[in-house]
């Protein structure tokens, strides 16, 4: 054999090696996959809700309500208070000629100033006894959101295909959405009783000097 043979014949593996190469970097087109399902969302788990917790809820629901209407106690005290002791002096002509004139006299800054407080903590002790009407429209104890069902059988349909242990989640949710009331209601009373505590002794003051 000649020599151009002999290097025909040693390079023709070399030729064959780059073109399976070039093959194994020319891929063909996929064909597109559809995308793995996402999982879907599904509800808290409540099935670990028991009767034991039904009874806890029964117990904070108590809990709250008795805190929430000594709260609204409290405030329709300081409220008929301020009010009818701003009243009184709005009627009190002597009281009223000071507040009206304003000379910068003791008596102009003191009526001034009691009804001043007395308006601030009338005003706190409203915000402790107004309604909490905002709701989200959900579930299956707020009056609110009960008033939402288009019949009385569709609310009462849904509560039967319900299990205990969701009726327990239920209670417990609006646990604490009556918490969160009380919590609002008592900031609102800390506000309005410092106040008060100023404003009661300048009106027995005011009804006394002028």
């Amino acid at each position: 054999m000649d020599g151009t043979e002999i290097m025909s014949k040693t390079q023709r593996p070399k030729e064959q090696q780059s073109l399976s190469d070039i093959g194994h970097t020319i891929h063909a087109p996929k064909l597109a996959s559809p995308s793995e399902p996402q999982g879907e969302l599904v509800p808290d788990n409540c099935a670990s809700l028991d009767s034991a917790h039904g009874a806890f809820s029964d117990f904070h629901a108590d809990y709250v309500g008795r805190h929430i209407e000594l709260a609204d106690t409290k405030a329709t005290w300081i409220f008929a208070i301020m009010s009818g002791g701003i009243a009184y002096c709005a009627s009190n002509d002597k009281i009223r000629s000071a507040a009206l004139l304003p000379s910068w006299s003791y008596s102009f800054l003191l009526t001034a100033f009691m009804f001043l407080l007395m308006g601030i903590t009338a005003a706190f002790a409203f915000f402790v006894i107004a309604p909490r009407l905002r709701t989200s429209g959900e579930g299956i104890v707020y009056f609110g959101a009960v008033a939402s069902f288009k019949s009385a059988r569709d609310y009462a349909d849904n509560i039967g295909s319900r299990s205990e242990a969701e009726l327990y989640d239920a209670r417990l949710r609006h646990c604490y959405d009556l918490a969160t009331v009380c919590q609002k209601k008592y900031k609102w009373l800390g506000r309005a009783m410092p106040f008060g505590a100023i404003a009661l002794p300048l009106l027995l003051l005011t009804l006394s000097t002028v």
